[in-house]
């Protein structure tokens, strides 16, 4: 998977199959690898609804990891890691990270961007990389093809985990139409978004189904909030769910 969102321009989007094709073609900077805004870029933070600025991100990432009692020294594994935009601020704050993505394009930015991490491109299903101590995952659920999908991908990252499974930027099954409603228009209207996104649908979720997948793979203290970054237009339409694992 990616980790955050499709690019809406049309070189990156018409004609694509699925969303493995849509990711396969970003790319980046080659002189510009360490800049958090390449990796934005790249990571699908450059339409109209999801731009995000460097600093907007990083305080984003900063909070998350303030909530989740992520600290300098903690091991964060980034389920659908896409370029490693998320990942790059966890690094700046001292964390060990590592990813795994379905996209090698993707995967070989996240390599060159972040050096001495570790990484694994497979489907989100499958990745088998040790234990950390967080597992997180940005963007990435709304490409997924089922619940029955998603159910399996939250089991895993439970049983990867030794703290906290932390799932966010999650679209909302209660602003679906509204979501939807203001994809159309940003992409120009009905013609022109059936065009670029035939085929390229998004999976939106019940805030409690989520609940109820975490607790039932023993994960207590569960919260969850509307997503806020500032400028991000997608966001009225997301919200954010973590909890820690039981040890017991």
């Amino acid at each position: 998977m990616t980790s955050e969102h499709e690019p809406e321009s049309p070189s990156s989007v018409h004609g694509a199959q699925n969303w493995k094709d849509v990711w396969e073609r970003r790319s980046i900077g080659r002189h510009s690898l360490s800049e958090l805004s390449e990796l934005l870029r790249a990571d699908g933070f450059d339409s109209p609804l999801a731009s995000i600025t460097p600093d907007a991100w990083a305080t984003y990432v900063k909070n998350l990891a303030l909530r989740l009692e992520i600290n300098p020294g903690s091991s964060v594994l980034e389920v659908g890691c896409g370029a490693g935009a998320f990942l790059y601020v966890l690094q700046q704050l001292g964390c060990k990270v590592g990813g795994c993505d379905f996209s090698s394009a993707q995967i070989e930015i996240a390599k060159q961007a972040l050096p001495n991490s570790t990484f694994q491109v497979c489907d989100a299903t499958q990745f088998e990389m040790g234990k950390w101590d967080y597992v997180l995952a940005n963007g990435v659920f709304m490409y997924f093809p089922s619940l029955e999908y998603a159910e399996k991908v939250c089991k895993l990252m439970v049983e990867t985990s030794k703290k906290a499974v932390g799932i966010f930027d999650v679209p909302d099954l209660r602003c679906a139409k509204t979501a939807l409603e203001t994809r159309i228009s940003a992409a120009g209207g009905e013609a022109e978004y059936a065009a670029r996104y035939e085929g390229l649908d998004h999976q939106y979720y019940d805030r409690n189904w989520l609940v109820f997948q975490l607790q039932k793979h023993a994960v207590n203290n569960i919260t969850f909030d509307d997503q806020k970054i500032e400028g991000y237009g997608n966001a009225a339409f997301r919200f954010n769910i973590w909890g820690f694992c039981r040890n017991d």
